[in-house]
């Protein structure tokens, strides 16, 4: 019985660890997305006005004002195109943490924009919802002319 009960013991944690491992792999995933969609629109914006903290703010290829930014009440990131209505990027299993822009060159006619975008996140999932992953990511924006 004392074997049998090792044994059972080991099979939970193990399946414990692989679905902790599969969310950590979810929210890697669904947060790299964002990223992704995030640092397409910043290659081709301008205008960068805010570029500090947790809000990123400028024009977008379209000549759309566009927001990014940290929602603390719902742990998520969320993008505003103009005045229409706040949209988060992430999934509701991912909890961001934490979202800070730090821009350089804004308003700088010599040096496109650069934004260095940094992203804390955990995954929803008792257990391991406390370990953090810490992603960041620099993109430059390119001077397409207006």
């Amino acid at each position: 019985s004392i074997v049998l009960a090792i044994a059972t013991g080991a099979f939970i944690r193990a399946l414990r660890t692989q679905r902790q491992l599969v969310s950590f792999a979810s929210a890697n995933s669904n947060v790299s997305l964002v990223l992704e969609q995030m640092a397409r629109e910043i290659r081709v914006g301008r205008d960068f006005t805010q570029a500090s903290g947790n809000t990123l703010s400028f024009t977008n290829g379209r000549g759309e004002v566009v927001t990014y930014q940290h929602d603390a009440a719902t742990e998520s990131i969320i993008r505003t195109v103009g005045n229409n209505t706040p949209r988060p990027l992430t999934s509701e299993n991912v909890a961001v943490r934490s979202l800070e822009f730090l821009g350089q060159f804004i308003g700088d006619d010599d040096y496109p924009a650069r934004i260095t975008v940094m992203v804390s996140v955990s995954p929803q999932e008792i257990g391991v919802d406390t370990s953090v992953v810490r992603i960041q990511t620099t993109v430059s924006a390119r001077n397409i002319g207006t």
